[in-house]
């Protein structure tokens, strides 16, 4: 394989030709292929009955944390809407007579 190179490490007309990217390094280990046989893939049959029930599950999951998300915000709202009449009653004014 041509490496890039500088003309400092041995090379000609810039280029070097050395070992491939794949070979092995000094020092380093190279695994050792044993030989033996990998067990057979055993393919599981999907149980439909628990795969509708996770989907169930999922679904019932995510409409309740949806009223729930609902649930807060619409009580935040109302809650702030207390608090700002409350503080405008105190400060002498009628919300109310806006109406």
């Amino acid at each position: 394989m041509v490496q890039a190179t500088s003309p400092q490490n041995g090379s000609q007309a810039g280029y070097r030709v050395g070992a491939s990217h794949d070979a092995p390094t000094r020092g380093a280990t190279v695994p050792v292929s044993t030989g033996g046989k990998l067990p057979p893939i055993v393919w599981t049959r999907p149980d439909r009955g628990k795969i509708l029930r996770d989907d169930l599950f999922g679904l019932a999951k995510t409409v309740v944390v949806t009223l729930l998300g609902m649930t807060v915000f619409i009580a935040t709202g109302m809650g702030i809407a207390i608090v700002v009449t409350t503080v405008l009653k105190a400060l002498g004014f009628d919300p109310s007579s806006l109406y």
